[in-house]
């Protein structure tokens, strides 16, 4: 009888006592990862996820604005874009809209408007690129009420803390919870580690993680399980990212297999913190010598020389040698970000902000 090697070890692990149970929870962990349902051993297929975070507060009814309901009647000063707006001197100007307007399939025909600066183009003959021509090729979707609030609620509501997310005016925790997908207390992990801590059996064995961040460690990379990589944006080499060296006698060099080093590397392998210090390094010199081995990639696509341009420089430098890193098939979670987006003061110029950042839509060129 053909049994799969995943049956097999489900059916082994039911078997298991309670006190061997006690004994190796560290193995438990291994056994319950290669006994996931419905998961294959590796991935048949490439998929990479690319995130770019707006550190921040930024004027969403200001970036896809009321076209056909710009203004309403009988609104007054608190119902409508344009009766809320205009007297605050917030509102874009609708003769402004017209060529970014928008009329997304789900709206009974109703039309919105991209703010002119997330395509200048349309206004302007020879800027930079936006969203409409994107938009317009059905590559685009604007995914509306993503923030923590589950429902509006009144002002009563919120200072009887009825559906009010943890700490909702600061702005640390606010970040927090777009980061952990949790808005009632403060997250430990991320949604983007813990899809990993689920799919990192997609990767087999592989010299780098799964998380990958050009802006820092950060919770949303942060699993129970997995690790993150942390690395420099372009224009550092990929041959420089980890720049590992080692000054010590030749025969303990870590970079050589077989060495001294290495070799200690495998001692005490029973004690908890003395395994972590060793998976860390272990990865390191792997990832190091993978990074070493991809070289320069030669890139098709060009991109902006600006913060958040550079970083996706680095993902497209990373996605051009992803089978010569053993990832021809798999799973990758690339994490960006650009902020100045806050607008306590001063907003009518904070959301101009928007066009540096949003210009570099030249993400549509990550998949070169």
């Amino acid at each position: 009888m053909n049994e799969s090697r995943r049956k097999f070890l489900r059916a082994s692990a039911c078997g298991l006592t309670g006190a061997a149970l006690l004994a190796g929870m560290d193995q438990l962990n291994l056994v319950n990862a290669m006994v996931q349902q419905n998961q294959p051993d590796v991935a048949s297929d490439y998929k990479a996820l690319v995130c770019i975070f707006l550190s921040g507060g930024t004027d969403g009814n200001n970036m896809v604005i009321p076209f056909d309901d710009y203004t309403v009647t009988g609104g007054g000063t608190t119902n409508g874009y344009d009766n809320v707006r205009t007297g605050s001197g917030l509102a874009v100007p609708k003769s402004a809209l017209a060529n970014t307007k928008i009329t997304p399939s789900n709206t009974s025909g109703v039309s919105y408007a991209f703010h002119p600066n997330l395509s200048p183009e349309a206004n302007n003959a020879g800027q930079a690129k936006g969203f409409m021509d994107v938009w317009a090729a059905g590559k685009l979707a604007v995914l509306c009420n993503v923030g923590s609030l589950v429902q509006p609620i009144t002002r009563t509501q919120y200072g009887q803390g009825v559906g009010r997310p943890y700490q909702l005016f600061s702005h640390s925790d606010q970040v927090n919870q777009q980061m952990s997908s949790i808005a009632n207390t403060t997250g430990q992990t991320g949604w983007g580690g813990r899809i990993a801590d689920k799919t990192n059996g997609l990767n087999g064995a592989i010299a780098l993680p799964m998380n990958i961040s050009l802006a820092g460690t950060n919770l949303f990379s942060t699993g129970v399980n997995s690790r993150q990589l942390a690395i420099a944006a372009a224009p550092t080499s990929l041959t420089a990212l980890l720049n590992l060296s080692w000054n010590g006698p030749s025969a303990a060099n870590p970079f050589n297999a077989g060495s001294s080093y290495r070799t200690l590397l495998g001692f005490d392998q029973g004690t908890t913190l003395v395994k972590g210090s060793t998976d860390t390094t272990t990865a390191a010199l792997t990832a190091d010598a993978a990074l070493n081995a991809a070289g320069v990639p030669a890139l098709t696509a060009t991109f902006p020389n600006t913060s958040l341009g550079n970083q996706l420089k680095q993902v497209a430098n990373l996605l051009k040698v992803k089978s010569t890193l053993g990832l021809t098939n798999g799973r990758q979670i690339f994490f960006c970000s650009v902020g100045g987006f806050d607008t306590h003061t001063n907003e009518t110029v904070a959301i101009l902000r928007t066009r540096v950042a949003m210009r570099t839509s030249r993400a549509r060129k990550v998949a070169c």
